[in-house]
This record gives structure tokens, C-alpha cells and sequence, in this order.
């Protein structure tokens, strides 16, 4: 693989972090609702003597839905915000085809590809998993351009469907 350098610098924004796990609770929530309506949708046609009851089921799950997502969004927001001030420092990093380096005012970093498991791309952020739960954030706007994204994202591609060939 040829050499690769891409430079990076800028910071990760609370509004980054948020739409990335916004995305996926709201994805959870209208799931949760979808099939509350659809169990109720099938009570209230088949026995509508059971109506009462299902739009007490409805109210019910839909409002522990909502609840459930209100206190995940804040227990993740404490977990990883609150507690790990340092991804939202000012960073200046360098990506290669053979690690990704970040330096911060708190915290240098040198990760090696092999660290990471999988990745999520979105229009504007790519996250690189290091477990099934923990992730890394690459906004776009920390990019030089749009030129180095692309490239980023190529790379991360080779990188990872690479590892999956090496374990399989």
C-alpha cells in the first residue's frame, strides 16, 4: 500500500458527538413505537372489546420508550462526555496507512489499525470502532478538505475489510 499522510485538526464538537447518538436512539425509539402500534392496530381489529386496553398499552410503551431513551441519552452523556473531557480538546493529528496519530493538550495518542474492529460512516462523521461498544470520532470538519476525506474514508475501508481477511 502506498504511503499516506493526512492531516487533521481541529476539534470534535458536542454537536458531532449528539447526532451520532442521537441517530441511533431515535432509530430505537421509532422501532419500540412501530411495534407498540402494530400490537395495538391488532388487538383493536381482531377484538375491539380490547380497545381500552390497548390504548392503555400504547400510552404505557410509549411513554416508557420515551423515558427509556431520556435516561440512556443521559447516562451516555455523562459516561462519555463528562467523563472524557479530552475528546473535545483542540487536536492536530496525522493519519498513515500504518497508524492514526492525535496530540491534544491532555492526551497524545498513537494507534496502530489493528485496534479497530469496524467502522460507521455518515455524511459528515466516520466513527472506528475498538470494541463493539466504544468508538473514536472523525468529523469531516477537522479534514483539510474535502480530498483528504475521501481519502480517509478509502483508507479506513482498506484498513478494516483488511483485518477481516487476515481473521477469517
Amino acid at each position: 500500500m502506498k504511503d499516506i499522510e493526512i492531516k487533521i485538526q481541529g476539534q470534535v464538537k458536542y454537536s458531532d458527538w449528539l447526532r451520532v447518538v442521537l441517530r441511533n436512539f431515535l432509530i430505537s425509539l421509532v422501532g419500540i413505537l412501530l411495534i407498540s402500534i402494530a400490537f395495538s392496530w391488532y388487538f383493536a381489529i381482531y377484538d375491539p372489546s380490547q380497545c381500552p386496553i390497548c390504548v392503555g398499552f400504547l400510552i404505557f410503551s410509549s411513554s416508557l420508550a420515551i423515558w427509556t431513551v431520556i435516561l440512556s441519552l443521559l447516562t451516555v452523556f455523562t459516561l462519555h462526555v463528562f467523563k472524557r473531557q479530552h475528546v473535545f480538546e483542540s487536536l492536530n493529528g496525522l493519519i498513515t496507512s500504518e497508524e492514526i496519530q492525535i496530540t491534544q493538550a491532555s492526551l497524545n495518542q498513537t494507534i496502530n489499525w489493528k485496534r479497530y474492529v469496524k467502522f460507521k460512516k455518515f455524511s459528515k462523521v466516520l466513527l472506528l470502532y475498538d470494541s463493539p461498544y466504544s468508538f473514536h470520532i472523525f468529523p469531516k470538519h477537522i479534514f483539510e478538505g474535502e480530498e483528504d476525506w475521501r481519502k480517509f474514508v478509502d483508507l479506513v475501508k482498506i484498513q478494516i475489510n483488511a483485518k477481516k481477511k487476515d481473521t477469517l
